[in-house]
């Protein structure tokens, strides 16, 4: 696997080029979309272009399993059964061309087992407790690999209250963070955002149990004054 995502990127970055990695947080569900882009003018070599060309026409149709631990077939392009698949969407135009890959994780795939992280990121830790979850990630190994990688733009999009974060940009809710080759090996993504936005739980049985005990106590408030409003009058009269 790493040896097919190795070649993948070779593909690009023969001459250098960005990457932009996104991910859309919905509860539970991670989307994951990678898009990597290379101008044919930046290619100056003919030959260079046309090797770059070919692998990529060969790893366009490459199905390539969006977690690690998923088993790969290297020697053909077949699928195999229970396994989740990247989608791959052809990106090229007259000025570029590109891929773009996306993967959707819940439960049962975990973001933490991204292909694609794995590949380029030496530590991805996801923390969860009951109120919060925190995302960090650091060491970008993947301009280790490949000197000629010039930036990786890293964006985060979440509809959840965020409480902690260190983006270098923020415009609504994504979280932007901008990673060269100056900075790679010491920049940290960290951010922690809340499970639930919702500033009572009424799922919770200890709520429920509150709400209903203070509607009795003001039920049984509202006709205590009734009866002793009408025990006055009757006095006065």
């Amino acid at each position: 696997m790493k040896k097919v995502l190795i070649l993948l990127f070779c593909i690009f970055l023969l001459t250098g080029c960005d990457v932009t990695y996104n991910l859309d947080i919905d509860g539970d569900i991670y989307k994951e979309t990678t898009n990597i882009i290379e101008n044919y003018d930046s290619v100056k070599d003919h030959n260079t272009l046309n090797y770059a060309y070919n692998l990529f026409d060969i790893y366009l149709n490459k199905p390539i399993p969006i977690s690690s631990l998923s088993p790969f077939v290297s020697e053909t392009n077949e699928k195999l059964d229970n396994v989740i698949y990247y989608d791959v969407k052809d990106l090229s135009d007259d000025e570029n061309f590109g891929m773009e890959y996306t993967g959707t994780f819940d439960n049962k795939n975990l973001i933490s087992d991204s292909n694609i992280l794995a590949f380029a990121v030496g530590r991805t830790a996801i923390e969860k407790n009951e109120k919060t979850i925190k995302i960090e990630a650091q060491n970008i190994k993947i301009f280790k690999q490949f000197k000629n990688l010039d930036n990786i733009t890293v964006n985060l999009k979440t509809k959840n209250k965020v409480i902690n974060h260190n983006a270098d940009n923020v415009s609504k809710n994504v979280y932007t963070w901008y990673i060269n080759k100056n900075n790679y090996d010491s920049k940290i993504i960290s951010i922690e955002y809340r499970t639930n936005n919702k500033l009572i739980d009424f799922n919770s049985p200890m709520v429920r149990f509150t709400v209903v005990l203070t509607i009795l106590i003001l039920v049984g408030f509202i006709i205590y004054l009734l009866i002793n409003t009408l025990y006055k009058k009757k006095n006065v009269l």
